[in-house]
């Protein structure tokens, strides 16, 4: 009956985990969604400033038509490039919002993807350790240390001895709080 402790404690420990990693899945695709969306909304702002721009060219020419001015003066022309320019600004500048703020929620769709994969990569982990944990609790074996198998195993002290090799996974005392340090 152990065994059956062992399994449902590590099929919980799964779902739940596969159920955060499909909620950070999901948080990913709406953030990648978002600057998408955020894309086209610049696009259609740099294009309403452009028809902005092209209002103000036409509309000072034809006030300096009106006026009686030339409008091949130097100075007019002058008024007009600077006219022009300012437009092409406004225009470059909706752009490089958008696309500044579309490239944050790439980034955070990005880091909720990894957020996941992490998630999924320390499900499994706590799939076994869950299960390790019932199978030797229903047995009536201490929960904080596995069985010896020919080697000495503990959480917080001395080294991992198995048959692949003395001292494959060293959790001394000094590196307790270092998880994932290898010493071949």
């Amino acid at each position: 009956m152990a065994w059956v402790a062992a399994v449902a404690a590590g099929l919980a420990s799964a779902v739940k985990s596969h159920a955060q990693a499909k909620q950070k899945q999901d948080e990913a695709k709406g953030y990648q969604a978002a600057g998408v969306r955020r894309l086209a909304a610049g696009t259609r702002e740099a294009q309403e400033e452009d028809r902005k721009r092209e209002f103000m060219n036409s509309r000072a020419l034809a006030v300096g038509a009106a006026s009686g001015a030339g409008t091949d003066g130097p100075g007019f022309v002058k008024v007009l490039a600077d006219l022009d320019a300012e437009g092409e600004y406004r225009v470059l500048s909706r752009m490089w919002n958008a696309q500044n703020d579309a490239e944050g929620l790439y980034f955070r769709a990005d880091a909720a993807r990894r957020e996941s994969k992490s998630i999924n990569q320390m499900a499994m982990v706590n799939s076994l350790t869950s299960a390790a944990s019932a199978y030797f609790g229903a047995k009536g074996g201490s929960s904080t240390a596995a069985p010896s198998t020919g080697g000495s195993r503990s959480f917080f002290g001395g080294s991992i001895n198995s048959e692949l090799g003395e001292g494959i996974l060293d959790t001394s005392v000094g590196d307790a709080f270092r998880p994932n340090v290898m010493v071949a």
